[in-house]
């Protein structure tokens, strides 16, 4: 009811602070290539649902590479990556300490959450 009453970019400014700041918290830690497919699927759902809705397209009929493109958001898995990507470059340039680095890495080459860590 409110979204036709904002423009585009307040229409944004609004879902990144009350969804895609909750829906996003610490995906560099939760968001990894072992995650259940259902699970990326209902993220993945509720991300490109709260986009269409900016783009005032409720009877979803654009498609989600279009929606990606005019929105310039990425996908929940491009994002994922992304932040996995600026967090081992951060680490690296700041000489923060190599147990650390392990740590993470483990979380990135887990190929299922059951298996552990290789």
């Amino acid at each position: 009811m409110v979204r036709n009453k904002l423009s585009q970019k307040e229409a944004t400014s609004i879902v990144t602070a009350q969804l895609f700041s909750i829906l996003y918290y610490a995906c560099c830690v939760w968001l990894t290539p072992s995650l259940n497919k259902k699970v990326l699927c209902t993220i993945e759902r509720l991300h490109f649902r709260a986009l269409r809705l900016i783009l005032r397209d409720y009877r979803q009929k654009i498609s989600r590479e279009v929606v990606t493109s005019k929105t310039n958001r990425l996908p929940p898995d491009k994002q994922s990556k992304f932040a996995l990507a600026s967090l081992f470059f951060n680490i690296y340039n700041h000489g923060q300490p190599s147990s650390l680095i392990q740590q993470m890495s483990t979380n990135l080459y887990c190929k299922r959450r059951k298996q552990g860590f290789i």
